[in-house]
C-alpha cells in the first residue's frame, strides 16, 4: 500500500465517505433537490474501491482485481437501477425531509456510514499486505456465488419494472425468479455480501497473523441483513402491507405466499410441505413478516377456506413456475 503507516488507506477511505457525503449534501440542500443522493452513493462505493487497488502493493493479484471488478459491477449497477426508478416514479423518501436541515443531513451521513460498512471487503483485500494468496476451489465458489446473486438482482430488477409498466397484471409478480423468492433483489444483494466475506477470508488469519481489517469485513453482510430484514426491506414490503394482496387476489396469493420462500430462492415444488418451524428457522418466515391478525380478520372472507392465511401452514396448490413476487 502506497501509503504512509500513520494512514492505512481504510481511516483516509472513512474521512473521504463523510466528506464527500456532507459535500453531496450541501449541493442538494442548498438547490433542494434529492436528484444527487443515489449517485453520490454509487460514485462513492466506485471511488474507493478503485483507490484503494491503484494503491495496492499487487496490482495484478487475480483476488484484487475480480473483487474490485465484482464490487465496481455491483455498485454500478446500483447506480444505474435507482437512477432508472428515480426516472420512472421519483424517490418519495425525500419529498418532505430535503428542505429540513437535520433530516435530510441524518440521510447523507447515514449513506457514508452505509458505503464504509459496505466496502470494508474490497478495503481489506485491496490493502492486504501479504503476498497474494491463491485463489483456490473456495475463491472460485464465492466468485460464482457474487457473480449469481448479482445477475439474481440485476433479472429480479427488470422483471419486477417491467412488470409494473405492464399495469400489475395478476396483483404480483410472479415472473422469473420472482417463483422462486418472494425478495430475489434482497437475496441478491446479501448473497454479494457473504460472497465478498468469503473472498476476504483466507486474509484473516495469515502466517499467524490476525488481520482486524480482514475480520471486521463481516460487518458488510451483518449490517446489510439487519438492514433489509429489520428495517428498510422487509417490514416495509410484508406484515400489514400484504393487506393489498389478500383483498385483490387473497387465494392465489396465500398459496403463493406458502409455496414461496421469503429470500432464499426455492427451486423445487414442496415448501409449501415444510413445517412451520422449520420455516422460521431455516428460512427467515418469522411471524413478524406474517398479516397482522386483524388485517386477516377482515380479508378473511376474500382469501376463502382453500388457502392459509398464515405463510407456515401447508396450502394445497401447487408451486407456480415461472412466477413470484414482491411488495
Amino acid at each position: 500500500m502506497l501509503l504512509p503507516d500513520w494512514l492505512p488507506f481504510w481511516a483516509l477511505a472513512l474521512l473521504f465517505n463523510f466528506a464527500l457525503q456532507i459535500a453531496g449534501f450541501t449541493a442538494a440542500f442548498l438547490l433542494r433537490t434529492e436528484k444527487f443522493f443515489d449517485f453520490f452513493g454509487a460514485g462513492n462505493f466506485i471511488i474507493v474501491a478503485v483507490a484503494s487497488w491503484l494503491l495496492s502493493d499487487e496490482l495484478a493479484d487475480p483476488r484484487r482485481i475480480i473483487s474490485t471488478g465484482l464490487f465496481c459491477a455491483s455498485r454500478l449497477w446500483l447506480m444505474v437501477f435507482l437512477a432508472i426508478r428515480a426516472h420512472d416514479r421519483g424517490d418519495a423518501r425525500f419529498n418532505e425531509v430535503k428542505t429540513e436541515f437535520a433530516a435530510f443531513l441524518a440521510f447523507w451521513i447515514g449513506q457514508a456510514v452505509w458505503v464504509s460498512l459496505i466496502s470494508l471487503p474490497v478495503i481489506a483485500i485491496n490493502t492486504a499486505r501479504e503476498d497474494p494468496i491463491p485463489i483456490g476451489v473456495a475463491g472460485v465458489f464465492f466468485i460464482a456465488l457474487f457473480a449469481f446473486s448479482l445477475i439474481t438482482q440485476i433479472h429480479s430488477d427488470m422483471i419486477k419494472r417491467l412488470w409494473v409498466q405492464e399495469g400489475r397484471p395478476g396483483h404480483f409478480c410472479r415472473r422469473g425468479c420472482w417463483s422462486f423468492s418472494r425478495h430475489p433483489n434482497y437475496a441478491g444483494e446479501i448473497g454479494m455480501t457473504v460472497a465478498a466475506v468469503g473472498l476476504v477470508g483466507p486474509l484473516i488469519l495469515f502466517n499467524d497473523d490476525w488481520s482486524w481489517l480482514a475480520l471486521s469485513s463481516v460487518l458488510s453482510p451483518i449490517f446489510t441483513f439487519v438492514i433489509l430484514m429489520f428495517a428498510s426491506g422487509m417490514p416495509t414490503a410484508e406484515g400489514k402491507a400484504l393487506n393489498r394482496y389478500y383483498e385483490k387476489a387473497g387465494e392465489d396469493y396465500a398459496a403463493y405466499r406458502a409455496a414461496t420462500p421469503i429470500l432464499v430462492p426455492w427451486c423445487f415444488p414442496g415448501y409449501n410441505y415444510v413445517p412451520t418451524q422449520l420455516k422460521q428457522v431455516c428460512c427467515c418466515e418469522w411471524s413478524m413478516y406474517e398479516l397482522p391478525q386483524e388485517f386477516r380478520n377482515e380479508t378473511a372472507s376474500v382469501v376463502g377456506s382453500g388457502a392459509s392465511n398464515s405463510y407456515g401452514t401447508k396450502v394445497d396448490a401447487p408451486h407456480q413456475e415461472g412466477m413470484g413476487t414482491s411488495p
